[in-house]
């Protein structure tokens, strides 16, 4: 034990391996530049996203690794350059450029914490010290070095849930203080820790655990192959997660905060003159009773304006309110988009500046936007191919879409989570942002979907064909839809078609949509394309002092074409149902309170920019 600690951490206290260090080392004037993209830890490698860094005598590794992947909590303490690494009951207090730590009352001397590209980075040694960590960097000639790090691991004795009026937090009690890796990705929240090293080789705990919890549904845990308890936290609309480790008794939490309540602020849309990206409150009537129906009309030749389609968040998991959306975005207007799964994904296809995040399903109608401006409407289908320079191409079946028995091979880009999660018999390759492979994996373990690049999973007869390709090779994709629509910048599914050449065409039936979308009379929201041209955004509701209910598809349809539609598709509705003039709602959603949803489509300034 090292002569400051008070008592033993979650890390051995023996060093394997440790680079050389004085006491009284200068403080590193130049930011260590060679990166290192992957380290090991309990003989897994992991891939170090952004990298850790090689000045030739000390590694520096990224707080987002040092969080994510050892388990320390990392927050800004006193000052901007000032920072409090704490685990346990263990923490260490560092400064960027300064070579003075301090753990608890004692201070030591090392290489000063640097900061490039705005990301923090702390010297392996000094953490190592502070947090008793077990490692060995083995120098390579002319090359980067490898980083071994070794963890004593713990048995998981209990799986805890506490709900609380702003969170739901997931406690993990352990046998004794250990490092552990979380990530977030299709199935919610994984945690992983490394068992102890007898007990590796031996099979662990199965359990699956059901909660009536609005963010957690159930906690599945089980053993990997190579010696981790991995926990899948099946969790859904959670805003915020923090994790962080307690000590007596030693336990990890996961916090997922709920999103903050949002009222709605209705304000009566007044009279106005004709604009750019303002809606206008129309009236029709039905034999049920009147209709509110908001109109707004862009054209993006001549107003400066664009309509663009964008996600809640940055993966296709998240659900936002359409006013928090526009508010966070800086929208002119604002109205709720497609079809989305329970857990959060869009259903239908999606393309947000040329990148394609979701593909079209079930020959839907989608609104296309090309880079040139050109607005195209049309049913749709995905016509997708990944080329394996000397292996020829495969048919692929789908884009962040999780796998089942007609989606046999799938690309996960970043907007699927970091991570995607283990599936039986199941080969995947690691593509880089430089379109080659860099990993191959045919074990059911998690992957990490590397930025700029993607996963390709095959099942199947497609398990084994993706196994004849190395690492090293080239890969290519040729994403299109089905009638081919070129250059595009923005696409949007939704469903079902509406009106086709300036008259009724409701194909709800074709397009396989069920009673709750295709029957009865509600809230409902559609985009259009004008007979001169324009993009059209339409939200029909039932005033709220009248018991009406809303409007069939069959009478949208002709509510659009007396609007002047030429072309005309239905959007998600009822519930979601939600427009949004700069930071306000004007209409009167059908809950009492904003519905969560995953993606909108937003009035944005043609300047303004994610």
């Amino acid at each position: 034990m090292n002569s400051y600690s008070h008592k033993p951490y979650f890390f051995t206290a023996v060093i394997i391996a440790l680079i050389s260090l004085s006491a009284s080392a200068d403080v590193c004037a130049d930011v260590p530049s060679s990166p290192i993209t992957s380290i090991t830890i309990n003989s897994r490698q992991f891939s170090c996203i952004p990298p850790a860094r090689w000045d030739g005598k000390t590694v520096y590794l990224p707080t987002a690794f040092i969080h994510r992947n050892l388990g320390i909590a990392v927050e800004q303490f006193e000052s901007p350059d000032s920072y409090r690494l704490s685990a346990y009951d263990n923490s260490l207090r560092v400064t960027v450029g300064q070579s003075r730590y301090q753990v608890g009352e004692t201070a030591f001397e090392g290489p000063a914490p640097q900061r490039t590209d705005g990301e923090l980075l702390i010297p392996l040694a000094p953490l190592a010290r502070a947090f008793d960590i077990d490692f060995a960097v083995t120098p390579v000639q002319d090359s980067k070095p490898t980083v071994k790090l070794n963890l004593p691991g713990a048995e998981v004795e209990d799986v805890r849930l506490g709900e609380h009026p702003d969170r739901t937090r997931v406690v993990i009690d352990l046998s004794h203080p250990t490092g552990y890796r979380w990530s977030t990705g299709g199935d919610g929240v994984i945690i992983e820790v490394p068992r102890p090293a007898s007990k590796r080789a031996e099979g662990g705990r199965l359990r699956l655990l059901t909660f009536d919890n609005p963010l957690v549904s159930r906690i599945a845990q089980s053993t990997t192959p190579d010696g981790f308890t991995r926990l899948v936290v099946a969790a859904a609309g959670w805003h915020e997660l923090n994790s962080f480790a307690l000590p007596d008794p030693p336990r990890i939490v996961i916090d997922l905060h709920k999103p903050s309540p949002e009222p709605i602020p209705i304000k009566p849309l007044p009279p106005v003159k004709p604009s750019a990206g303002r809606w206008h409150l129309r009236h029709f009537s039905t034999p049920r009773g009147p209709l509110d129906v908001y109109v707004l009309k862009v054209d993006p030749g001549r107003e400066g304006l664009e309509v663009r389609p964008t996600l809640a968040g940055q993966t296709v998991h998240s659900r936002r309110s359409v006013l928090h959306i526009a508010r966070q975005r800086g929208a002119v207007a604002a109205l709720n988009g497609g079809f989305f799964a329970g857990q959060g994904p869009p259903l239908g296809l999606l393309i947000i500046d040329g990148e394609w995040i979701k593909h079209p399903i079930l020959n839907r109608t989608a609104l296309g936007i090309t880079a040139d401006g050109e607005l195209l409407m049309d049913r749709v289908s995905f016509e997708g191919r990944l080329y394996f320079g000397d292996h020829g191409y495969l048919e692929l079946d789908g884009i962040n879409r999780g796998h089942d028995e007609s989606y046999r091979l799938v690309i996960y880009t970043p907007r699927w989570g970091e991570v995607l999660s283990p599936y039986a018999q199941c080969t995947r390759l690691v593509v880089s942002g430089e379109a080659v492979v860099v990993a191959k994996r045919t074990q059911a373990q998690p992957v990490e979907i590397p930025p700029g690049g993607y996963v390709i999973s095959g099942s199947g007869r497609y398990a084994s064909l993706l196994e004849k390709v190395h690492e090293g090779e080239g890969v290519w994709t040729r994403l299109q839809t089905n009638p081919e629509w070129k250059k595009l910048a923005y696409a949007l599914g939704g469903g079902p078609r509406l009106v086709k050449d300036g008259r009724p065409h409701v194909t709800a039936s074709p397009e396989v949509f069920g009673r709750d979308v295709s029957g009865g009379a509600t809230s409902r929201s559609a985009v259009a394309i004008t007979q001169d041209g324009l993009l059209m955004l339409v939200a029909v509701e039932t005033p709220p002092d009248e018991p009406g209910g809303g409007v069939t598809l069959a009478e949208l349809a002709q509510i659009l074409v007396k609007l002047g539609a030429r072309d005309a598709m239905n959007l998600d509705g009822g519930g979601s149902t939600t427009v949004v003039q700069r930071d306000q709602v004007i209409n009167h959603p059908r809950d009492d309170y904003l519905r969560a949803v995953s993606n909108a489509l937003l009035v944005m300034p043609r300047e303004a920019r994610d």
